[in-house]
């Protein structure tokens, strides 16, 4: 009986207002997602890459590979002209770097460019072969 109170506000509150409470929210969303895409685009400055941003690893590849997967989640297409500029840049990032090889494999996934393929999966044989193993655990 308990949860019955618990539950059924909640589900009001979700499905009795048919998502009209929560449409500030999505558009606070929306906007916001557009002010970093608007930021990443000016930051690159049609460089090619973002390492011209003093990287906090000390690692290339970084930050080109995060700004480029954030564009990707947030809607910009794998054809646009800012990720086909930037992808000769990420496809010779030597790989030094599980953080960097692990961001530039998921780029690679998202934009699903079938050339890529033998990167994804050199990246993902030198993320095993680079575990650290103790005592047989990871």
């Amino acid at each position: 009986m308990r949860r019955t109170w618990i539950i059924a506000p909640l589900l009001f509150a979700v499905f009795g207002t048919g998502g009209r409470a929560d449409e500030p929210l999505v558009e606070q969303v929306r906007v916001a997602i557009e002010k970093g895409t608007r930021f990443l685009r000016n930051a690159e400055r049609g460089r090619g890459s973002w390492e011209h941003i003093p990287p906090a690893t000390g690692k290339s590849g970084g930050h080109t590979a995060l700004a480029m997967l954030a564009l990707l989640n947030s809607g910009v297409k794998s054809d646009d002209a800012i990720i086909q500029r930037c992808l000769p840049y990420l496809r010779n990032v030597p790989r030094q770097d599980t953080y960097v090889v692990g961001l530039q494999t998921m780029v690679f996934a998202e934009i699903g460019d079938p050339g890529d393929k033998i990167r994804i999966q050199d990246n993902v044989n030198w993320l095993i072969e680079s575990r650290k193993m103790k005592n047989g655990k990871l």
